[in-house]
């Protein structure tokens, strides 16, 4: 885009908007429009500098949405049931906590001794009929999944220990559900 002029800028500015979520350029769309009517008697220069200031900007963005989106772990599915799993490390976990307003449900796995997140934790998840709607190993302590609006009871494993939460997922919002397990006393022999 550097030294584009006229109609290859506005080129350059399509591939930039083609790949901006629709509400990012509805509002960009609204800023070059308002600058527009503020600084017309600047003419062409200033319009010049504006958007590249602007698209400067949406690549920067854009490539924080990729690095982000890149330490989301892959889109799984179970029958009809959507999910991710995951968060072991710092990046994983903030891409999934960032990722969790696309979900209905999120899951946290847990051991109280040093408050150990932990992971390889069987989950399943049966409606009010008691069919089995969802079943999965977690790949960490996190685990987000889109279910319709219904009541569930939701059983986490970790290591032959089995807690079973209760959760009312909405047709709004997300429901939440912690599970922490006691460690178990181990016998040493010496």
């Amino acid at each position: 885009m550097p030294g584009a002029q006229g109609p290859e800028l506005w080129a350059a500015a399509n591939v930039y908007f083609e790949q901006l979520p629709m509400t990012t350029v509805n509002a960009l769309g609204k800023i070059c429009a308002s600058i527009n009517k503020r600084c017309i008697f600047l003419g062409n220069i200033m319009m010049k500098i504006v958007c590249k200031i602007i698209f400067g900007t949406a690549t920067i963005c854009l490539a924080g949405m990729a690095l982000a989106a890149g330490d989301l772990p892959p889109l799984r599915t179970f029958g009809s049931v959507s999910y991710i799993t995951g968060g072991v490390g710092l990046d994983e976990s903030d891409a999934i906590k960032a990722a969790e307003k696309d979900f209905t449900l999120s899951l946290l796995f847990a051991q109280s001794k040093r408050g150990e997140f932990v992971s390889d934790v069987k989950v399943s998840i049966k409606d009010k009929a008691g069919n089995t709607v969802f079943e999965a190993v977690s790949d960490g302590p996190m685990l987000l999944a889109r279910l319709p609006a219904g009541a569930y009871a939701v059983s986490a494993d970790y290591e032959g220990t089995t807690l079973v939460r209760k959760v009312s997922v909405g047709a709004k919002g997300i429901a939440r559900a912690g599970f922490v397990w006691q460690p178990t006393a181990k016998a040493t022999i010496e």
